[in-house]
């Protein structure tokens, strides 16, 4: 099993997958659990989370960013426990730059891509159902982001976009998109 992380500070997006069927499961790992993490399961029971002997754990690496500057350090404590938990449970562990995987493509257009032609109908069902949204919504907050970004306005990406949850532990519905997208691209499928 493949598992990818895009870190935050107080929770990282994690999407779970393999070669075959593709996307398994997404969700969100609380950083801040004291001890082992909760076991998670897919529908069909099979173990996502933690980590596996054996399983692969790719993690985006924070770049430095001056206007983050203050929240980088951050995660990279949050990486360096991924990579400890990874290391406890047997997986193995790389990390990817954004530029590495993505390049210089905007996260609006990244998931426009992602979306309307890598994912299959399951994988975008997975994607919505764990977001509290239709597919039909995803794909319509996924086309006025690109749309606000042709026009020059703030897609609403980067932390000021659909957001729930407290101040602390927000949910970021653009994480769970990297995370997915970080697999696809393990998978050789974007």
């Amino acid at each position: 099993m493949i598992h990818t992380i895009d870190p935050g500070v107080h929770l990282s997006a994690v999407a779970h997958g393999d070669l075959s069927p593709g996307l398994l499961a997404v969700g969100y790992i609380d950083n801040h659990v004291q001890g082992m993490p909760p076991i998670v399961r897919n529908v069909d029971g099979r173990r996502i989370w933690p980590p596996s002997a054996g399983d692969r754990i790719i993690c985006e690496v924070p770049v430095f960013r001056t206007k983050f500057a203050g929240t980088i350090s951050d995660l990279r404590g949050v990486v360096g426990e991924h990579k400890s938990l990874a290391g406890f449970c047997g997986a193995s562990w790389m990390q990817r730059k954004p530029e590495e995987w993505k390049g210089q493509v905007k996260k609006p257009h990244q998931h426009k891509r992602l979306w309307l032609h890598v994912l299959t109908p399951v994988e975008r069902e997975i994607i919505a159902l764990a977001l509290g949204r239709t597919v039909d919504d995803v794909q319509a907050w996924i086309l006025k982001a690109c749309h606000d970004l042709a026009l020059g306005r703030d897609p609403g990406y980067d932390g000021r976009g659909r957001q729930r949850g407290t101040a602390k532990k927000r949910l970021k519905d653009n994480d769970v998109l990297d995370a997915v997208a970080l697999l696809m691209k393990e998978l050789g499928r974007l």
